[in-house]
């Protein structure tokens, strides 16, 4: 496994074709000033309004969002559309604050250099990222956007579906293209749909879980991907 080995990250970087990257954490931290447990704090209280008052312990504890997201879709769909809405809105609120990730900008910007294409791979909304992109003045770089559009929460990550899409988009061949993500469910994505992933490990735990899952390379700072792509 290759963690930050500058000569093996040029190596990956430098067969890809396009480059596909997570928006949340790879790019920024979305909700740094708009902590995530807000976000499903509101998603709680929306259900219970609409009568769901004897949720699952795991449920009325987690501080993820998208759990609460996925939960309401086998519970109600009109239930997942009203969850899906808010969380919307409340990363549109988010993005405003965010905070950038060291690297990100620097990133886009060699890989820009070389006229190959970037896609954005998330399980966020288009509206929030696009709104990022807007105010970074990152948008002109960034070739599209593969992200939620829906209340539909299985096609996003792990789901391969957003990478297929981007790469459809591309009309490129998966082993074209490289896919950097600081998830489990970005790496499970990637490998699914058959592209080469980098695991940013932006936490000390995040090394042995892509590890686990055999990524091609780790890095723990996006710094270094900047210098390798330059």
């Amino acid at each position: 496994m290759k963690i930050d080995k500058p000569d093996a990250l040029r190596g990956i970087l430098k067969a890809a074709s396009a480059l596909l990257l997570d928006f949340d954490g790879p790019i920024c931290s979305i909700f740094s000033s708009f902590p995530s447990i807000m976000v499903a704090d509101i998603l709680r209280s929306i259900a219970r309004d609409r009568g769901y008052t004897d949720l699952p312990i795991s449920i009325q504890m987690t501080k993820d969002p998208f759990t609460i997201f996925r939960h309401s879709a086998i519970l109600d769909e009109e239930l997942a559309r009203a969850l899906e809405e808010a969380m919307t809105e409340c990363e549109l609120r988010a993005v405003e604050t965010a905070d950038e990730t060291a690297g990100s900008r620097e990133l886009i910007y060699e890989w820009n250099k070389s006229k190959r294409p970037i896609f954005v791979v998330s399980n966020n909304s288009v509206k929030s990222i696009s709104k990022y992109l807007d105010i970074h003045e990152l948008t002109t770089f960034i070739t599209g956007i593969s992200a939620r559009t829906s209340h539909n929460p299985s096609t996003l990550k792990p789901n391969p579906h957003l990478v297929r899409a981007a790469l459809q988009h591309l009309q490129i061949s998966p082993s074209e293209a490289i896919f950097v993500g600081d998830s489990d469910t970005d790496s499970t994505a990637g490998i699914e749909a058959g592209v080469r992933n980098i695991g940013y490990a932006n936490k000390p735990h995040k090394k042995a879980m892509f590890e686990l899952v055999k990524v091609d390379a780790i890095v723990n700072d996006m710094t270094l991907l900047a210098a390798a792509a330059r």
